[in-house]
């Protein structure tokens, strides 16, 4: 039998820390993806799998968070992992008879609701997980959670290829040690044994098909259910979230209008190229990973390309003109990314107002003023004039320092002719970050804790741990000499006196 892990957990926020909460339960190593779904009849406490609550079947490596209580709701799209990350995955359902409410032993677990299939029930009860491949590229194992009332006396669960039979317990008294079913025949009324869940595919031999349908069907006695699933696999290695953040703006597809990377004052690759768009989200890093910045722009005039030559693949050859209303860029949600930060405008505009084409940029407390270069010139230049009443220097670009704001918006106004934005760069101090934690081992015997986490080279850490959260500021440290990178890694051990039946470390940069 294999006991699920239940936890109750008060996440923290340390400053370049992790905090764990340890109660013994196996979890699902690092670099694992869990998709959890929970099916309610009801949004009550005891029919949902929440925030603070962990749970799985220990022995499939898949006890975790982040479970995606679905109430009556018949599909769901991009569902997040037990990370709180979005991913490919979707879900729906079929249910015939709606859903249903099941015995009191399994509050706060996902077999207290599902929905429920009855001998009567001619159109199928299924789920259907879908476009599991993005995610799960090497395949997945899927456990799939059946219940029902306690007439039930057998029934079916499949995913078309392999079908496993069980009967929902008769008597069962919490806490309920669950019970796999790989019983794939059919021997009778009241012969198949009682089950909490079946497995389809394994870490050895996984699902590689890009959707399951998951179809169950009452052969004896009163009704079975689904209750929930949980899809496990390697998922993909995400890309790093690392350096500037970098936007192109362009009137057409064409590559022309897209910068040569790596480009940049900052140079940089996997620039945004937005054609005609004045919307954004979680924009890209110039490592690839997704940043949670997003954008939002005005352009009353448009967007306009300014020249066909020497400015091919960079952002002054084109992007959002201004001739008369002044045009605005908003950026928000930074903070998450960058604590602090840099704005780098890319300035365009066309070249042929007497006097020179003139324009100003502003991000509301400070305020530049520059000229298009005449003839265009593609040398990335500067402008510092914040007086535009003694005209504008040439430039190409200015550069807002030490901005701390969540959100900034830049306006763009012209002085003299047209001119415009072609480009920006948001250039940060990364956000401060929890250490990640990868694998908590405890010996079953001694209570000895092994933890091992992501860890920087020439950085010492310290771990601090104690039964009490609420007064956290006093734990102990519990590491005898200073923790040191291994290559990436570095870990610990430590034995809590006394066996409590929980504890919390910390770990911290020194």
């Amino acid at each position: 039998m294999s006991k699920p892990s239940l936890r109750k957990s008060i996440p923290l926020s340390f400053s370049r820390a992790a905090c764990l909460l340890v109660t013994g339960a196996c979890l699902a190593k690092a670099d694992t993806t869990i998709v959890s779904v929970n099916l309610t009849e009801f949004a009550t406490d005891i029919q949902q799998v929440d925030s603070d609550e962990t749970f799985g079947i220990a022995a499939e490596g898949s006890a975790a968070g982040g479970w995606v209580n679905l109430n009556q709701a018949g599909s769901a799209t991009n569902l997040t992992d037990s990370v709180g990350s979005a991913t490919s995955v979707d879900f729906s359902l079929t249910a015939p008879n709606q859903w249903a409410s099941f015995n009191a032993a399994y509050d706060d677990t996902p077999l207290k609701g599902g929905i429920d299939d009855y001998t009567g029930t001619t159109l199928p009860t299924s789920i259907t997980l879908s476009d599991l491949n993005a995610t799960f590229p090497d395949g997945c194992k899927v456990i799939v959670y059946v219940g029902g009332f306690n007439a039930n006396r057998g029934a079916s669960i499949s995913d078309g290829t392999t079908t496993y039979h069980f009967q929902a317990a008769d008597s069962p008294v919490a806490p309920v040690a669950f019970v796999a079913t790989t019983d794939t025949t059919d021997d009778g009324d009241d012969t198949a044994p009682e089950a909490q869940y079946a497995v389809f595919g394994s870490d050895v031999s996984p699902l590689t098909d890009n959707s399951i349908t998951l179809t169950i069907d009452t052969l004896y006695g009163g009704g079975a259910a689904i209750c929930g699933v949980q899809v496990i696999g390697e998922g993909v290695t995400p890309l790093p979230v690392s350096g500037p953040v970098s936007i192109n703006f362009k009137e057409f597809p064409t590559t022309v209008n897209d910068p040569l990377e790596p480009y940049g004052v900052v140079p940089a690759s996997n620039w945004t190229n937005l054609e005609a768009a004045t919307t954004a989200s979680n924009l890209v890093t110039d490592g690839g990973g997704g940043s949670t910045i997003d954008l939002a722009a005005t352009a009353p005039s448009g967007f306009d390309t300014w020249n066909f030559g020497p400015l091919d693949n960079t952002p002054m050859r084109a992007g959002i003109v201004v001739y008369g209303t002044p045009a605005t860029v908003t950026l928000s949600d930074i903070n998450a990314t960058f604590s602090s930060y840099d704005v780098i405008v890319y300035l365009g505009g066309f070249n042929a107002a007497a006097g020179g084409n003139q324009g100003s940029i502003s991000d509301g407390t400070t305020t530049y003023v520059y000229s298009v270069p005449n003839p265009f010139d593609p040398a990335l230049v500067q402008s510092t004039d914040t007086d535009g009443g003694d005209g504008a220097d040439p430039a190409t670009y200015v550069r807002f320092n030490g901005l701390t704001a969540d959100s900034v918006t830049l306006t763009m106004t012209t002085l003299n002719g047209s001119c415009g934005i072609g480009g920006i760069q948001i250039v940060g101090t990364p956000a401060e970050t929890e250490i990640r934690v990868l694998s908590v081992d405890r010996d079953a015997l001694s209570g000895e804790l092994t933890v091992v986490f992501e860890s920087q080279a020439a950085v010492t850490y310290s771990a601090y741990g104690g039964t009490d959260l609420a007064n956290a500021s006093s734990w102990p440290e519990i590491s005898t000499t200073d923790i040191v990178d291994a290559g990436g890694t570095a870990s610990f051990s430590y034995t809590p006196p006394g066996s409590p039946p929980r504890f919390f470390l910390r770990i911290r940069e020194d």
